[in-house]
């Protein structure tokens, strides 16, 4: 038996736009590593990964941990330009319509999004700053959705801010690639605890940086 008895899902949200280039060996490899360990954690969990540029790419949707397949070389191949608004619009919008098709019993209590952006925003043609705000309020005061934020400054640093600041997520800025380790390795306490109890992200994560 599972240790936790409700669904969690975990949502990634990896940008694999051009400016993440220089991160893709370490983002593989770290990304496996992470999701291997959670295999072995015996955990009722969800993940759904979703690899974003000027398109959406989803590699894992919805699937329970034991079914995940490792990240390969050519799944993560960084290129074109950043549609960051949609990228969350989009893939929240069929996390959430996926979510609601399960039998009640099966459908996850909570979710958790762990967003890298470059935070550049470029390309976006369906989603505003105003749409995700209001689309994020609603889910983590409704629906009890949570998230979390690493990023580079080389972006628009002050739409992230506004964003995050919207439901007082967590969110670390300027991260290199020889910073990717320390934070999948925190990533991987963070999410075991996600899942085993009731406490916000924002409680958990201060844990742990």
């Amino acid at each position: 038996m599972k240790k936790n008895s409700s669904i969690t899902e975990i949502v990634f949200l990896l940008d694999h736009s051009e400016k993440s280039v220089n991160f893709r060996e370490r983002t593989i490899r770290n990304f496996n590593s992470m999701i291997e360990k959670l295999q072995q954690k015996n955990l009722n969990l969800r993940i759904t990964t979703a690899l974003y540029n000027d398109k959406i790419k989803l590699l894992h949707d919805g699937l329970q941990i034991n079914d995940v397949q490792p990240m390969r070389w050519r799944d993560y191949r960084p290129s074109g330009n950043t549609a960051f608004l949609d990228a969350m619009g989009l893939t929240f919008k069929h996390v959430f319509m996926r979510n609601r098709l399960f039998p009640k019993q099966d459908r996850s209590k909570r979710t958790l999004v762990f967003i890298w952006t470059n935070t550049q925003e470029n390309a976006s043609t369906v989603y505003s700053e105003l749409n995700m705000k209001i689309m994020m309020d609603i889910l983590s005061n409704c629906h009890h959705w949570d998230f979390l934020y690493c990023a580079t400054t080389d972006g628009d640093e002050a739409l992230l801010d506004r964003i995050a600041n919207t439901h007082e997520s967590p969110c670390i800025l300027d991260f290199g690639a020889n910073f990717i380790s320390r934070i999948y390795n925190n990533l991987l306490g963070v999410l075991y605890h996600y899942c085993l109890s009731n406490k916000s992200m924002r409680n958990i994560w201060d844990n742990f940086i």
